[in-house]
């Protein structure tokens, strides 16, 4: 991305409505929040689409927020899963 990340950026604008508007068409919001990262704007969108119904969140041990993801996540009946290969195998069995 270029530009810088403020609302009269242009880019930034582009690309922030871009990324709405696919999140709004997906039937499957798929989130892995890393502890390697604090992930902002992705706890942003957990909030944004806890009611959804279309999110499927991996977040492991270490992940500085762990506790907050966790606590939505069951408060809104989102499926959680342990590890990224877990989700996509799950997901494989139910596309068979």
């Amino acid at each position: 991305m270029t530009g810088k990340p403020v609302s009269t950026d242009p880019n930034f604008r582009k690309q922030v409505k871009w990324e709405l508007e696919a999140l709004e068409k997906s039937d499957i919001i798929i989130m892995y929040f890393t502890p390697a990262s604090q992930s902002p704007i992705s706890l942003l969108k957990l909030g944004l689409y806890t009611k959804t119904k279309k999110l499927r969140v991996v977040c492991p041990e270490g992940y500085w927020r762990k506790g907050n993801v966790d606590i939505v996540c069951e408060k809104y009946k989102i499926k959680m899963y342990n590890s990224i290969g877990l989700l996509i195998n799950t997901l494989k069995e139910k596309a068979k």
